[in-house]
């Protein structure tokens, strides 16, 4: 590849005749030379002109156009051919195409996609973006963690709706989210990062009322910010885990009565934790069916099965409780490990 000054003509001219030649696919020529001048210094309509002019025949460097018979440009062509054309592109195809040509960026925004899988790989070096299991994008070299979230912007931009949003990032590349503008579309995310805090940047990035689950881990388990409590996210969603993610303040166990299930970790496990369970359940606002808590420091589950009269199984201690509200029979179970809930069939 031809090294070129991004301002002079004649040069950009020389690039693009050397990718001509070499009958390089013209939306790939164009981004190579973008990469190389910048897009504030070639417009693809440009490039357009000079590629199939030399690919004509014609090597005449010079800029007259005065017996050009002048090009179809995709500007020219009607809405539905456009509206077709970009039907047809997969995504890798769609994001060129879009950053090279403005006509087609409006119709790529305004044609929605439906996604069931959108998955999200952030290593040290590299991004993975994996749509449906189908379609892969990779990112590396340098600039990858900016290039990838221009892409993950503008693939969102033409998104209606994703039904599982898979988020794994290391440390270094745990950033991938930030400046990332709008809300997601997803219904069911699982964000594993380094820190607490990226982690509840990028869940506060979900469309609330939309978000339905929520699975969070971190390698840092710190503590949990009080903004998770306060987010519309996390008071809309119905099912929560994030016994991995951080621990959870005693003081904020009543904040999760609103979800269908939950598994966290609370800074301790008391007895008074164990019988807040119970309590809960006869309240109509609870709609908690099915927890899990998990304990930071060791606890004596003999101690609190005693205290609770519960029934000794050989391992844990077990209370069962007749729901009111429901009428379905629960078992608490206090495990060395573990609490948790569920209901239980009678026969």
């Amino acid at each position: 590849m031809p090294q070129i000054s991004p301002t002079d003509p004649l040069q950009i001219r020389l690039f693009i005749f050397y990718e001509a030649r070499l009958k390089t696919p013209i939306f790939e020529g164009f981004q190579n030379l973008s990469k190389v001048v910048g897009h504030e210094n070639i417009d693809f309509p440009e490039y357009e002109f000079w590629y199939y002019r030399f690919l004509s025949g014609n090597f005449d460097l010079e800029d007259d156009r005065s017996s050009d018979k002048k090009p179809v440009e995709f500007r020219d062509l009607p809405f539905v051919v456009l509206d077709e054309i970009v039907e047809n592109l997969n995504i890798k195809e769609r994001l060129n195409l879009g950053e090279a040509i403005p006509e087609l960026s409006r119709i790529i925004d305004q044609q929605k996609k439906n996604y069931t899988n959108f998955e999200i790989s952030a290593e040290d070096d590299s991004v993975q973006i994996k749509l449906d299991s189908s379609e892969i994008l990779e990112y590396s070299g340098h600039n990858f963690l900016e290039i990838s979230r221009k892409s993950i912007q503008n693939i969102l931009k033409s998104t209606t709706s994703i039904n599982y949003l898979n988020v794994n990032a290391t440390k270094r590349s745990e950033s991938i989210f930030d400046r990332i503008s709008g809300k997601i579309p997803a219904k069911n995310i699982a964000i594993s990062v380094y820190s607490t805090e990226k982690g509840l940047k990028i869940l506060e990035l979900c469309e609330p009322g939309v978000l339905k689950e929520i699975e969070l881990k971190s390698i840092e388990m710190g503590d949990i910010n009080d903004n998770l409590f306060e987010m519309e996210q996390f008071k809309q969603a119905k099912y929560i885990t994030m016994n991995d993610f951080g621990v959870v303040k005693n003081e904020k166990f009543d904040d999760f009565w609103n979800f269908k299930m939950f598994d966290i970790t609370l800074s301790m496990i008391r007895a008074e934790d164990v019988l807040k369970i119970k309590d809960a359940m006869m309240l109509e606002t609870t709609k908690v069916r099915n927890c899990v808590l998990r304990s930071a420091i060791d606890y004596d589950h003999n101690a609190i099965g005693r205290e609770l009269g519960a029934e000794f199984d050989g391992h844990g201690y077990i209370l069962r409780f007749l729901c009111p509200i429901d009428n379905f029979t629960y078992q608490i179970t206090i495990d060395p490990t573990y609490v948790d809930l569920n209901y239980i069939f009678l026969f």
